[in-house]
């Protein structure tokens, strides 16, 4: 039974990224591993996932992901979170067109279904895609792509 429950996390684990962890006024300030599944497209720990995991989480971090810089480890996922730019699903096209504006995103497609914008991070420099599908005026679904 422990063999089944350490290969899940090892392999969630093998899967992750580093997401940022604190952020102030001039961009993120610290980095935390976090293995696939254990956040949500928001950022934030998953309640139930987190706890069932956390005697290997807690370890993670300790031994193996234990730079909360996000500088070292197996490989770096840069992947800003979607509270970075306020995009949650169920928000209204109106909200989201205000918070694209905001970051000074270019709106690369915007119909009915689907608005696509493009815009680029403080922190990490990099061009970074967002895709949100609506149904009906509220998003439904929330994707970024980095390149």
């Amino acid at each position: 039974m422990f063999a089944v429950y350490l290969i899940a996390y090892l392999g969630m684990s093998v899967t992750g990224s580093y997401m940022p962890f604190t952020a102030g006024t001039n961009g993120i300030k610290s980095w935390v591993w976090a293995p696939r599944g254990i956040v949500d497209e928001t950022g934030r720990f998953r309640r139930g996932v987190d706890t069932v995991f956390y005697p290997l989480l807690w370890l993670d971090f300790r031994f193996w992901h234990s730079d909360w810089t996000g500088s070292t480890g197996p490989y770096k996922n840069l992947k800003p979170p979607a509270w970075r730019l306020g995009l949650r699903t169920g928000t209204t096209r109106d909200t989201i067109s205000h918070q694209l504006q905001s970051a000074h995103a270019t709106i690369v497609s915007n119909t009915p279904e689907l608005l696509r914008a493009e815009y680029k991070t403080e922190d990490s420099g990099s061009l970074v895609q967002v895709e949100v599908k609506f149904g009906g005026e509220q998003a439904t679904n929330i994707h970024y792509y980095f390149h």
